[in-house]
């Protein structure tokens, strides 16, 4: 299976444009053995996140580590603080300092337009919102071809 993983703007990077997203679209229409999350080219066509009604769940839904061993917040790309890991990760996530930047998430003003992939996966993985609602067919048919179609294509060439 292809996983397309669309480009975001980092970097000085802008990103995809709308002719880009369009044939993205009309590429994997159709085709079964590709994966795209739907709702990463609705977020980009919607202009990214809103920081005055934000998606984006990146402290809430994942825990960025560093090979210093330091959790990194908010997120990755925009580090503004980070956290030595030197006791359970479970009470670093109940430290004040954590509980303000999951209030803060989506909110910053780095935050504007953002559609870092790895960030909005995590926080479409409940469909608490529209776009929620729009990754549910592609997760459904990414849960199909890698856990039963490569499972039981896997058994049966055993098999034989």
């Amino acid at each position: 299976m292809l996983i397309v993983n669309p480009v975001f703007s980092y970097f000085g990077n802008p990103g995809l444009t709308g002719q880009a997203i369009n044939f993205i679209e009309e590429y994997v229409e159709g085709k079964h053995d590709i994966y795209l999350n739907d709702a990463y080219l609705r977020l980009r066509k919607n202009g990214g996140n809103n920081i005055k009604k934000p998606l984006c769940k990146a402290v809430s839904r994942v825990i960025v580590i560093s090979p210093n061993n330091e959790i990194i917040l908010p997120c990755y790309h925009f580090a503004n603080d980070k956290i030595k890991i030197n006791r359970p990760i479970k009470e670093i996530r109940r430290s004040e300092k954590v509980s303000y930047f999951k209030k803060m998430e989506g909110r910053f003003d780095f935050c504007q337009g953002c559609t870092v992939n790895c960030y909005f996966e995590p926080s479409f993985a409940f469909p608490t919102n529209m776009y929620g609602i729009v990754s549910l067919s592609s997760k459904i048919k990414y849960g199909y071809h890698k856990l039963i179609k490569q499972k039981l294509f896997s058994k049966v060439s055993s098999l034989l």
